[in-house]
């Protein structure tokens, strides 16, 4: 699950979760991961591979052998529930992607409408990452909430897009990679207009980039 900044240091702060505990880079040279939404990073240790900063997988402890997301609460699998139950275990201060699933606007940017979820999410054909069984409906979603998810998640999405634009100019470590994070976010509130471009400055983010 790809997350951003933002959604890195809600985590950080929220459920007091360091990052290295539920965050990691995820290597994806053939983009298989950021979708043409999520932006790759760079490192100086890998310098050609292009990264996506998601949420950390654990093994799964129901089903041996395979990995689920780290904040995935498990319970055990009963005749009722071949597959087991699980739930979210950070379901308040879950990242965006996963507040604004599944969903996307319009083509006019004015509606929310549902997107076909596939059947599975990975090729691994284990049962376990079969997906929605069946699928959603529109009086599933909440009408009120739901474009609001999907335009925070739009635009924080476009901001680190912006960040890694930035970072990729001089990559440096994994390891400096929060800290960046924080000087940026951090400074995202100013006190006045005319102080903006000094910040932009400070933290080398540009739209124009």
């Amino acid at each position: 699950m790809p997350i951003t900044g933002a959604d890195v240091l809600r985590i950080e702060r929220e459920e007091g979760r360091a990052f290295d505990e539920f965050a990691c880079r995820w290597a994806d040279p053939e983009g298989r991961v950021a979708r043409r939404m999520a932006p790759h990073f760079f490192f100086d240790d890998e310098p050609h591979t292009p990264f996506v900063i998601c949420l950390r997988h654990d093994a799964s402890e129901t089903h041996p052998g395979t990995t689920k997301c780290g904040f995935l609460v498990e319970r055990e699998v009963t005749q009722e529930q071949p597959l087991g139950t699980a739930r979210c275990g950070i379901h308040a201060n879950r990242p965006l992607a996963c507040r604004s699933f599944p969903m996307k606007f319009n083509t006019t940017g004015e509606l929310t409408v549902l997107y076909d979820v596939p059947q599975r999410g990975r090729k691994d054909e284990h049962p376990a990452y079969t997906l929605c069984p069946r699928p959603w409906r529109a009086d599933e979603v909440d009408p009120l909430q739901a474009p609001q998810d999907l335009a925070v998640a739009k635009f924080e999405m476009e901001f680190f897009r912006s960040v890694a634009l930035a970072w990729n100019r001089t990559p440096r470590a994994f390891g400096e990679f929060l800290e960046f994070l924080r000087l940026i976010y951090l400074n995202r509130v100013l006190a006045s207009e005319n102080r903006s471009t000094a910040a932009v400055s400070r933290v080398g983010i540009s739209r124009a980039a």
